[in-house]
Order: structure tokens, then C-alpha cells, then sequence
């Protein structure tokens, strides 16, 4: 199975964007999204038949705080390139969370939402998160992109909040969205992927979330996003045209994506780094895995290794997939520092190994793909 394993991620690596710089960059989803508002609300929930501990997500992970901030950034500024630059990531954030006192107050009729400037008033030891980012964009360390508006499939949500269904007005109380079908069965969908569709006619409101979700992250961040991960990978090419209308010029995909076309069917693409779209935008996918809090049975740091290593035998860019849930310990502290422990060895192996390694984040990928 290994063998196999290897056969196919060397064929998969064999197209697309060829450097023979060895260029590194970490991609992290989920940054200004909620999750899961405190222990007390896992429990009620947990009590009522979610099952959150399956969940790594709803089990470790909130809006990050600023302690979860200020440990990454040690731990990136620790590790130097060959051109003295530290390790960076990319953030793929949400710039909006739905507004939960304006939906009660309107009797469960209409959605609101709020920056998530705005959300993170509400959560105890947040009040420099907003400015840690800031700070992290001017060291190049911590450099967002966009993972859209909010991470939240509006209208599936809003229409279980209306029909009463008792997990979600339960959830709502405090403050979550994030329950799906494999760990709420009593859910007919997901609420996480903001881009699945159920009928075509779905994507007419998706045009305008985008539209207002890089707006929003523009007003908020001073720049405007170039780079565009689809929340849960799942999106209708239909939307490409806005993104493009809007500036972005890489969309993030799986090698292997599935194209929401609705009515539960899914249309397949295979994807390359570098890849055109008919916007004359770039596929970005993702060839490495670092997710420290996924397995605890399994060695994360080789298997991120063996990835960046085969990408660099086929000269593209290391591009490490990762979550924020990795590095959350605003609920579980002995989470986050685990997987700052890993992420600090994993650097410090891969400047060992590979001592011209270039840390580099999505933006400057952008300008050689795009470039070239």
C-alpha cells in the first residue's frame, strides 16, 4: 500500500510550476472563523448527543487568542533561511462570523454578520489579536489570504434556524455553527462548507458573500487578496469569475477536487501548481500535510518530511497544508503547545536537511508563478 501510496504522489508531482529553488510555505486554514465558544458549550452539546470528541476542530479549537498568537510567532521567528528570513505562514482567514444577537433580535428571519473584529470583543484574552495580525504582516510572518466571507454555509443554516431544528437553535444559544452530519446525525447536511450548493440556484447569493467578504477582508487588512481557499475545498466554478472580478489570481485546490454542481452530485477535476483556469488564474495545490493534532498515533513530523522531500525531487515549491486547530490552546493549552513543539522540530529539520530552504509565504509564490 506504502508503494502505491508513493507511485501516485510522484505521478501527481510530475506537472506543473518547476523551480529549482527549494521554496517552502505553510498554507493555514480557518484563521477568523469561530468554533467552539467555551467548554461549557462542547459539554451542554456533547450532553444533547453531538459527538465533539470525534471532532479535533470542535474539541481544541477557537478564534485564536493572543497567546495563541504570540507562541506561534516565537516559534516561526526562532527558525532562519538561508536568506535569514524566518518561517511564515500563510493564514487562509474569515473576515466575518455571523452576528448572533441581530439574528435572535430578528426572530431568526434575516442573516447578519459582523467582522470579526467585532467577534472577538467577546472572548476573554483576544484584545490584541487583531493587531498581532498586523504585526505579523509586517514581519512576513504571519500574511493573510483569503478563506472567504465566513465559514458558514448561510443558507442552510438560516433555513434549520427557521424550521426549529433543535441541535442547530441549541448551538445558536452558544454562539456555534459548526455541527455536521458525521458528528450530528440528526443534521440532513453540513454547516461548514460555505460553498456547497443544493440547487444551482444557490450560487446567486455566493456571488455576492464573495464579493462582500473581500471587500470586508480589503477594508480590514489595507491589501487586497490574491489568493482564495474555498472553505471544506468545495466550490462551483460558476464563482471563479467573481474571484477574478475581485483580484484573485490563485485558487487553492486538492489535486483530486470535487466541484459542487448541487443536488449532492459533485463534478471531478484534477489540478496541478500553476495550473490554468479559463480566468487566467493559477490552481495552488497543496503537496504536503502537516497536521500535529490529527493522529496521535502517527508521526506528523516524517510524514511532512517525506512530502516536502518529493517535492523538491520534482523541483515545485513545498506547500504545507495545515489548520488553525493545531495550534489553538485558548481551550486546551497543552494542545497548542504539543503542536508548537512539532512545528518547531519540523523547522528545524528541514533547515538541517535542506540548508538553501527559502520560507516564503502565498503572495510571493504568486509573483514567481504569475511571473514566470
Amino acid at each position: 500500500m506504502n508503494i502505491i501510496k508513493n507511485i501516485v504522489k510522484n505521478i501527481f508531482n510530475i506537472p506543473g510550476y518547476k523551480t529549482n529553488r527549494k521554496l517552502l510555505l505553510f498554507v493555514v486554514d480557518d484563521y477568523g472563523s469561530i468554533r467552539m465558544s467555551s467548554k461549557d458549550a462542547f459539554t451542554r452539546l456533547t450532553d444533547i448527543g453531538v459527538n465533539f470528541e470525534e471532532c479535533r476542530y470542535s474539541k481544541f479549537e477557537t478564534i485564536e487568542s493572543n497567546t495563541d498568537l504570540e507562541e506561534l510567532f516565537n516559534v516561526l521567528l526562532s527558525v532562519k533561511d538561508i536568506h535569514n528570513n524566518p518561517a511564515a505562514f500563510t493564514p487562509a482567514v474569515c473576515v466575518a462570523n455571523p452576528n448572533f444577537e441581530k439574528i435572535r433580535q430578528n426572530d431568526f428571519k434575516e442573516y447578519f454578520y459582523e467582522p470579526f473584529t467585532e467577534t472577538l470583543k467577546r472572548y476573554e484574552n483576544h484584545d490584541r489579536v487583531f493587531s498581532l495580525w498586523e504585526k505579523g504582516i509586517e514581519l512576513g510572518i504571519f500574511v493573510p489570504q483569503s478563506h472567504n466571507r465566513e465559514h458558514l454555509n448561510v443558507r442552510r443554516w438560516m433555513s434549520d434556524l427557521q424550521n426549529n431544528v433543535n441541535v442547530t437553535k441549541a448551538a445558536f444559544k452558544d454562539n456555534i455553527t459548526s455541527l455536521s452530519k458525521e458528528y450530528t446525525p440528526m443534521l440532513n447536511w453540513d454547516y461548514q462548507p460555505a460553498l456547497e450548493i443544493d440547487t444551482p440556484s444557490d450560487i446567486d447569493a455566493q456571488h455576492k458573500i464573495i464579493i462582500e467578504g473581500l471587500d470586508l477582508f480589503e477594508q480590514l487588512l489595507g491589501y487586497k487578496a490574491i489568493h482564495f481557499t474555498p472553505p471544506n475545498a468545495t466550490i462551483n466554478h460558476a464563482l471563479y469569475k467573481t474571484l477574478s472580478d475581485k483580484g484573485i489570481r490563485l485558487i487553492d485546490s486538492p489535486r483530486i477536487e470535487n466541484e459542487t454542481i448541487g443536488h449532492n452530485e459533485f463534478k471531478r477535476h484534477y489540478h496541478f501548481i500553476g495550473q490554468n483556469t479559463k480566468f487566467n488564474q493559477r490552481y495552488l495545490v497543496r503537496n504536503a500535510v502537516f497536521e500535529p493534532n490529527d493522529n496521535k498515533n502517527f508521526d506528523s513530523i516524517q510524514r511532512c518530511l517525506s512530502d516536502v522531500e518529493n517535492a523538491f525531487k520534482f523541483k515545485q515549491p513545498a506547500i504545507i497544508s495545515s489548520h488553525r486547530a493545531n495550534y489553538a490552546g485558548h481551550l486546551n493549552p497543552a494542545n497548542r503547545e504539543d503542536s508548537l513543539m512539532q512545528l518547531s522540530t519540523l523547522l528545524k529539520t528541514i533547515k538541517k536537511r535542506w540548508p538553501d530552504v527559502e520560507f516564503i509565504t502565498v503572495k510571493e509564490l504568486a509573483k514567481m508563478m504569475l511571473d514566470k
